[in-house]
Formats: C-alpha cells, structure tokens, sequence
C-alpha cells in the first residue's frame, strides 16, 4: 500500500538531490525517509534512485513518477486547504480572473484594472488571465472570487451576471484598406477570410449565434484559427483577412501594427461582458465586487468600462 507520507518522502529526496537533505526539508530524520523510499520502492516493484558516492540520481521511471506525484501532491494540498477553508482564510487580497487569453501586454492591464479595484474597494486585488476550465476550477477551489467572460454563458452552479455589453470588432492589419473605417457592415468582408478564435469560447458562441441569425451572413468565410503568433500575422497579412475579437482596450491592440474596427450595431449585436460568482459560500471579496460591479450605487456599464477599458460608443 502506497502512502501520501511515502510520496513526500520520495519527491523532496529527488528535489533536495539526498536523503539527508529531504529530511532536513521535512524535519523528519533521514532514516525515516530512507525507509519511505525503500517501502515505496517495494510497492511499486521499481528502482526509482540509482545510489552513487556522490549522491542519488533518479532512474527515468523515478523521474517520470516525481513529475507525476508532484501534481498530486499540490491537489491533495489544495483538497486539504478547502476542507479546511484555509485557501480563503489565508489569501489577503481580491482575486478576479478574465477568461479570455493572456495577451501581450497582460502586465499592465492586470495593475490597471487591480488599481481600479482597489481604489473603489479599499482592498489589495490581483488580476490575471485563466482559460474557462482553470477559471471555474480556482473559483470553487476558493482561489478566486469572481471571474469575467465575454459572451453568452450557461454555467450550472455559478451565478452569471450581466454586467455590461461590448461591440463585436475585426482584427485588422493597419495596411488593409478597411482598417480605416470607423464601423463595418457584413458585406464589407464578406470577400475576405474571417477567422474566429476558441481563445475566447464564450464571445465566439455568441458571434457564430448572431451571424446564423443575420442573412447578410450566409456568404462569410468563416474559418477557425489557433492563436499563435504565426497563426495571427499569416491570417493578418498573408491571406489579408481579419480577426473577429471583442473591442477591449489592450485585448484588440496588443499586436503591432494592427487595429479592430467593430462592426455596425444594427448589423452585428454586442455581446454581454458577465461576472461569475459562487451561488453560496461567496468570499467578503467576492461579495464586495459584486457589491461594486452588479448593485453599486454608480452606473455598473460606467463601472465595469472603467474597470476593463472598453471603449465608449
């Protein structure tokens, strides 16, 4: 029988490089360790250490199960620290997550929008970037309080709020001739490549829902796009196509020489910018954004534009 004791003891041996060394880590005695390690070994029927003068030297397999074991090591932490109530309890700061892509300059819109928080709510916040999966994860988890999408959302178990609405914009290189213009119609791309991205699932549901609802839209090429670097400028320039992208600052200007130009509203529809919250066991932090972005006492679009960057119409 394997044991959590067994596997602390083996991963910190091959992170610490010797028994001795793990143990002093643990604060156990190295004989303790050493004999962890032996019964794992006999576990599992596997070498994991090829012992040396000079020290211990994991075998690939050990390697292997070290990479492995740490990732269990930090979900039974986290599992112990929910039960507990300790991942809150401990955290002093506001954590909101965007569900969008970690874009280019990520760094300082977090601060910006950490700042805004911070000045309306008195508190410390932090800011970052999660896909959808790891967004819900961290809120159930209790290592965030609230997170934003963009877009249409049916989350079960999660109140969605509907905090603003942001116009549906085309990625443009700055030398394609639309690039100039302050809105556009459908039937100015149709003849063009246009390139929906699953960096952004919500708002990309939403779009693909206004464009089958649209008639002008039935002759859209329409194409899925990795969002790479390579992926982005060969759309861009290449094949002189164009990016369907929400209008946030610092989301639709993040690679050079590049502008969104959105779409005319009566054309193509803005989509909703929610908040995400728990349904129950809501933080002080979380209780207090929702407080600011959903029932405050100033306008929530108002809020939420200046929180986030979207450009005023």
């Amino acid at each position: 029988m394997i044991s959590l004791s067994q596997i602390q003891c083996f991963v910190m041996t091959v992170d610490e490089g010797s028994v001795t060394a793990a143990a002093r880590a643990l604060g156990v005695s190295p004989q303790a360790v050493s004999k962890a390690v032996n019964d794992l070994e006999r576990s599992l029927g596997r070498t994991l250490f090829v012992r040396r003068a000079s020290g211990l030297k994991p075998t690939p397999y050990g390697l292997t199960l070290s990479k492995k074991a740490h990732h269990m090591l930090k979900e039974a932490q986290e599992l112990e620290d929910f039960s507990k109530g300790t991942s809150v309890a401990n955290r002093d700061h506001l954590v909101l997550l965007l569900c969008i892509p970690r874009i280019a300059n990520f760094a300082s819109i977090s601060q910006k929008i950490g700042n805004f928080l911070n000045s309306r709510l008195g508190v410390a916040a932090s800011v970052d970037y999660c896909s959808f999966d790891t967004c819900a994860e961290k809120l159930t988890f209790g290592e965030a309080d609230a997170f934003i999408t963009i877009g249409k959302t049916g989350l079960s178990g999660l109140n969605v709020s509907v905090i603003d609405s942001i116009d549906v914009g085309v990625l443009l290189w700055e030398r394609n001739p639309l690039s100039a213009r302050e809105t556009l119609k459908l039937e100015d791309v149709v003849e063009m490549p246009l390139y929906l991205t699953q960096n952004f699932p919500f708002f990309t549901d939403t779009v693909l829902d206004e464009f089958q609802e649209a008639e002008e839209a039935k002759g859209l090429k329409l194409m899925r796009l990795a969002m790479s670097l390579h992926g982005l400028f060969s759309a861009l320039i290449t094949k002189q196509g164009g990016i369907v992208m929400p209008t946030i600052q610092g989301v639709d200007d993040w690679l050079p020489d590049t502008t969104t130009v959105p779409f005319d509203v009566s054309e193509v529809g803005r989509v909703p910018l929610c908040l995400v919250t728990p349904r129950e066991d809501k933080t002080d932090y979380c209780k207090a954004i929702e407080q600011l972005l959903i029932y405050g006492c100033d306008s929530h679009a108002a809020v939420s534009r200046a929180a986030l960057g979207v450009h005023p119409r």
